[in-house]
């Protein structure tokens, strides 16, 4: 029982991101930018604390739900939870990364 990260770096979808001529490259950094800007905006317009971190907190359970596909299905069919697993993966750094800006640039 491989965890799903260690999975997704074994069948090869962390170089994804990086090789340009692939055509989902330019959909993870979509991605990955409208996380970021969608955390830049939560932090700076939300009012409440639980909803200025919806976004990460949503994708950790996104995550966690593609961990438990991972864990439970086989063959060909692990593929699809693989790759939404990197994608909310890709765009909890980008939001993460947003975060880390916004908390850096208040002070």
């Amino acid at each position: 029982m491989n965890p799903a990260l260690f999975s997704a770096a074994r069948v090869g979808l962390h170089i994804i991101p990086f090789y340009w001529e692939h055509p989902l490259c330019p959909v993870f950094w979509t991605f990955f930018s409208l996380c970021g800007a969608l955390q830049f905006l939560l932090l700076k317009r939300a009012r409440r604390g639980h909803v200025r971190w919806s976004l990460i907190g949503g994708l950790l359970a996104a995550m966690l739900a593609c961990e438990i596909a991972c864990q439970i299905v086989t063959g060909w069919d692990l593929f699809l939870p693989l790759l939404l697993y990197c994608f909310f993966l890709f765009g909890l750094l980008g939001a993460a990364l947003s975060a880390l800006l916004s908390i850096f640039l208040k002070k």
